[in-house]
């Protein structure tokens, strides 16, 4: 069964098929998945199931301008070159040959050990922690036998030295130097308080979580945790690109410049808005004069009544910043930037429960449902069932193992990737 098995594998390494990233670009997300997945399937043949984080490697490689390959299982090689990426399988070095020389190549392992890469036992290689099919353990990329990336160098299975990011199989985290030194460290502690500032571990896997220095310049560029709470409220990149997608922060001064979804910028709206022309303020009206609406505010400029909503007899219902425990603190419909628009526990419908951009910590930052098109549909971090815990497009979820799952990319509600 084995040897048929064997032959199998042979058989495709023949296998070849370029896709025009032209073409490519002007296809829906839906059918740039079908795309690539068709392509992985006739490359592999029945020689490897094809799995969604398979497709999702192929995918951001192209869109990523730096990037120029990468590697899938039984190095099935996805380059780019011009307009074109070609899939093809790349041999790999004669293992025989390899023992044969091993005396010789044990001194340079012990060197190359000081020059950023390491010996690992052949058996060790190539680990796959999550059952993937892709390795995400003592990865060899170039098949020479040595460790180049997330190279385990205590049997812990979590990554040790030369760490890459979101599995782009860069050394980034870790580095190993010539002189035995690791660059951009990962947990640093910066001003010595016992907490970590820099590259930080939150669930313990191995890979940073918040406070990501990508460029090793002791400044954190991804998912920076402002308040100290273990999640990410600025820079927030849900896709594993070293790009924000989410509360960017374009100018260093630790606020939102723009995707933010919760509203702790200036974002004024239309006030004192007269929809059916009667000379009399139907939506955003500002009673008392001083910039800031009062009563019938609309959610996100959609001109409908709905937070402090006015009856006929003057009472206002789904109020705004209802402290609904007696605690001191708002619970819902919360305006943490004062502008008079609610910003965090939305409750759309006036039911008395949050709908969208819930705070369940109470740092005045949006961790579940989150709104960040303003349409009233969350788009991140949604809780489908109202247990309180992410279960589609989970960018990040303090105190569970799962990041970045069952993404939902064409909006249609149904999970496309992870």
């Amino acid at each position: 069964m084995k040897q048929k098995k064997e032959k199998k594998k042979n058989k495709i390494l023949d296998n070849r098929e370029v896709l025009n990233l032209k073409d490519f670009m002007l296809l829906t997300t839906k059918e740039q998945t079908e795309k690539l997945t068709t392509i992985l399937q006739k490359m592999y043949e029945d020689t490897l199931e094809v799995t969604p984080k398979h497709v999702e490697k192929a995918l951001n490689l192209c869109y990523e301008i730096n990037d120029k390959e990468i590697y899938l299982p039984y190095s099935l090689r996805v380059a780019k070159d011009g307009a074109k990426v070609i899939f093809d399988f790349v041999e790999r070095k004669n293992m025989g040959l390899f023992l044969l020389f091993l005396l010789t190549f044990l001194f340079a392992g012990i060197a190359a050990t000081y020059s950023g890469v390491q010996y690992i036992n052949s058996t060790k290689l190539n680990i796959d922690l999550d059952g993937d099919g892709v390795a995400d353990l003592n990865i060899d990329v170039d098949g020479d036998g040595f460790c180049d990336i997330n190279c385990d160098t205590n049997h812990d299975k979590k990554p040790d030295t030369n760490i890459d990011y979101n599995g782009n199989r860069e050394s980034t985290f870790n580095r190993l130097q010539d002189d035995g030194s690791l660059k951009n460290p990962m947990n640093q502690d910066i001003d010595k308080d016992g907490k970590c500032d820099i590259n930080c571990d939150v669930d313990k896997d191995g890979w940073p979580d918040t406070n990501v220095d990508l460029d090793g310049d002791g400044k954190p560029d991804m998912n920076v945790d402002v308040d100290g709470d273990g999640t990410p409220d600025l820079n927030i990149d849900n896709n594993g690109d070293g790009k924000c997608d989410v509360n960017c922060d374009n100018n260093g001064d630790h606020k939102c410049d723009y995707n933010c979804v919760s509203r702790d910028t200036e974002n004024k709206r239309e006030l004192n808005v007269d929809i059916d022309k009667d000379g009399k303020c139907d939506v955003n009206c500002d009673t008392d004069g001083d910039g800031i609406p009062d009563t019938n505010l609309d959610h996100e400029g959609n001109k409908k009544p709905t937070y402090n909503v006015e009856d006929e007899n003057g009472n206002l219902h789904n109020r705004t910043n209802q402290d609904t425990n007696r605690d001191g603190k708002c619970d819902l419909n919360c305006d943490t930037d004062r502008d008079g628009w609610p910003d965090t526990n939305l409750d759309l419908d006036g039911n008395g429960t949050p709908d969208l951009n819930v705070d369940t910590n109470g740092d005045g930052y949006p961790d579940l449902n989150l709104d960040t098109n303003g349409d009233g549909v969350p788009d991140l971090n949604i809780d489908t069932d109202n247990d309180n815990k992410c279960d589609v497009n989970c960018i990040y979820t303090p105190n569970e193992d799962d990041q970045d799952l069952n993404i939902d990319k064409d909006g249609d509600g149904k999970c496309d990737v992870n």
